[in-house]
């Protein structure tokens, strides 16, 4: 994408956010398309709460796959965005109906919008990633005028679900900190304790 807009003289930003984004050094002086990407390395509530951003276009989002964090991104993303907005997700997979993208795809998007699945070739990846065999793996493509978006949600709810999944991240983060220092701890599921 960012090699289709520097040949272009597109002028555009790509905003990549990883948690290990740190690790990822990209070489400047051989490759101009470089230039047109700027890795964020932090979780993606506490980024899209507290930095300003353009408004965007396009989103591509392959991040955590539980409900609450397919969710959140969505939402997220709809704020930042400019009237017309297309969102590409990643890992939608058909025979798993609690992955969080097909369960946040099938029970709110389709509900509300078009959304093209896209056939993808990385049934091996999947296939390592859940231990089955036969998973068919997709891409959910979706284009929203902001205008004509009709939810029945509005934007108190909204902001609910978005300070909701940043109380949970904030507890994850807690949480990897803890198992870095007590590895032990990893095994074990605190939630069980705690009601």
């Amino acid at each position: 994408m960012a090699w289709a807009m520097t040949d272009h003289d597109i002028p555009s930003k790509i905003f990549t956010i990883d948690p290990n984004n740190t690790d990822r050094k990209f070489d400047t002086t051989k490759n101009a398309w470089v230039e047109k990407i700027e890795p964020i390395s932090g979780y993606a509530g506490e980024v899209m709460s507290t930095r300003v951003f353009p408004k965007i276009d396009f989103a591509y989002i392959d991040g955590w796959h539980t409900y609450d964090a397919v969710r959140h991104d969505f939402f997220a993303t709809l704020n930042l965005a400019s009237e017309k907005l297309h969102i590409l997700f990643d890992d939608y997979l058909e025979s798993i109906p609690a992955d969080g993208v097909k369960k946040f795809t099938d029970e709110f998007l389709m509900k509300y919008f078009d959304v093209s699945l896209i056939e993808t070739n990385n049934r091996k990846q999947v296939e390592e990633m859940t231990n089955e065999a036969g998973t068919t793996h997709f891409m959910c493509y979706l284009q929203i005028n902001r205008s004509e978006a009709n939810m029945s949600i509005d934007g108190l709810e909204i902001e609910r679900i978005l300070q909701e999944y940043r109380k949970l991240e904030k507890r994850w983060k807690v949480r990897e900190k803890i198992n870095k220092k007590i590895p032990l701890f990893k095994k074990i599921k605190f939630s069980k304790f705690i009601h």
